[in-house]
C-alpha cells in the first residue's frame, strides 16, 4: 500500500487503511484528524492513492495513477480550499454538481477538503446533507487538525483517521495543566497502568478509587486518557518493531504492556481510548468513564 511508507511515524493510521481496504469495509466518508501532523497533505495524498488502486493487480497502471496524483491532474480528484477564511456553500454545491456524472477514470470519486473547520452555517448544513445521501463510489476525506472542530452530525456519518502529531516532545509536554507536580501526575499514571495490565477487571475493585482518589477532576482525568492514547500508540510500534516517541524511557512499561495484550489487542485499547477522549468531551461522568474503560478493554 501507499500509506505504507508511513508506517514508522503513522503506524495507527496505517493499521487503520490497512485493516478496512483488506476487509472491504471502504467508507464513503473519512475525518483526518492531524494533530499538526507536518506530512498530512502528503499522507492524504498516499491514502486517495491506495483507495484509487483497490483491484487494480497492474503495477505500470498503479504508478501512471500516483503520478497523476502527484501532479494534481488526477480527474476524479478535487479538492475544495477555504475561500478566505471559510469554506462557502457555493463551492460545495459547485462540488456536488460536478460529482453527479459517473467517473470516467475507474470507478470511484473523491473529494478532499481541506480545514475543513472553516465550514460557514450554510456550507456545513449542505455537506452534511452530501454525507447522509452518499452516492455510489464517491468517497469524501475532510481534514482538520482536531475532529471536535467539526458538527457531531459530521462526525457520527465519517470514518476517523488520527494521526500522530511529529514533533519530538517529552511526556511531561502532554500535561496541559497548570500548577501541577507533573512527576507525581506522571507516577501515578504509571502505577494505575501497571496493576490495571496486572489485574484487568479486578481494577475495578483494588485500584479505581486509588486513581480517582488522584485524578479527581475531569481535567485530569482527561489528561490521563489523552495520555494513555499516546502510551498504547508507542506500544503499538514497539508491538511492530517501530521505536517509540513518548515512552522512549520507559522499556518497562511499554514491555509489560506488549507482554500482556497482541497488537490487535493494543489496537482495540487505543480505540476504546478515544471513544473515553469522546465521552469526556461530552461531559460524561468521570467515574462511570473508569467503569466503561476497564470493562470495554478487559472482554
Amino acid at each position: 500500500m501507499f500509506v505504507d511508507q508511513y508506517v514508522d511515524s503513522q503506524p495507527y493510521a496505517c493499521k487503520t487503511i490497512k485493516n478496512f481496504i483488506n476487509n472491504n469495509k471502504v467508507s464513503h466518508a473519512y475525518i483526518v484528524e492531524s494533530n499538526g501532523y507536518t506530512r498530512t497533505n502528503e499522507f492524504i495524498k498516499a491514502f486517495v492513492k491506495d483507495l484509487l488502486c483497490i483491484g487494480i493487480d497492474d503495477e505500470s497502471k498503479k504508478s501512471n495513477i500516483s503520478l497523476q496524483i502527484d501532479n494534481d491532474e488526477y480527474i476524479e480528484l478535487e479538492i475544495i480550499r477555504p475561500t478566505s477564511l471559510e469554506i462557502k456553500k457555493e463551492q460545495v454545491l459547485k462540488l456536488q454538481s460536478s460529482f453527479k456524472n459517473k467517473a470516467i477514470t475507474g470507478n470511484k470519486k473523491i473529494y478532499i477538503i481541506e480545514e475543513a473547520d472553516k465550514f460557514n452555517d450554510s456550507s456545513s448544513n449542505t455537506i452534511l446533507k452530501f454525507l447522509e445521501e452518499p452516492e455510489e463510489n464517491i468517497i469524501a476525506i475532510l481534514v482538520v487538525n482536531n475532529r471536535f472542530s467539526l458538527l457531531d452530525t459530521i462526525i457520527s456519518r465519517c470514518q476517523l483517521i488520527s494521526l500522530i502529531e511529529d514533533n519530538d516532545k517529552d511526556i511531561k509536554d502532554l500535561i496541559k495543566i497548570d500548577d501541577i507536580n507533573k512527576e507525581e501526575f506522571i507516577d501515578n499514571f504509571k502505577r494505575f497502568i501497571f496493576l490495571y495490565e496486572k489485574n484487568k477487571k479486578k481494577t475495578l475493585l483494588y485500584e479505581k478509587s486509588s486513581f480517582l482518589s488522584y485524578f479527581n477532576n475531569r481535567d485530569k482525568v482527561l489528561c490521563a486518557f489523552d495520555i494513555m492514547k499516546y502510551l498504547y500508540l508507542d506500544a503499538l510500534k514497539s508491538s511492530l518493531g517501530l521505536n517509540t516517541k513518548y515512552f522512549r524511557n520507559d522499556d518497562e512499561l511499554i514491555d509489560n504492556i506488549c507482554k500482556n495484550n497482541s497488537t490487535k489487542k493494543i489496537i482495540e485499547k487505543i480505540d476504546i481510548i478515544i471513544k473515553c477522549i469522546d465521552r469526556l468531551n461530552s461531559y460524561v461522568n468521570t467515574n462511570m468513564l473508569l467503569d466503561y474503560f476497564i470493562i470495554e478493554t478487559c472482554r
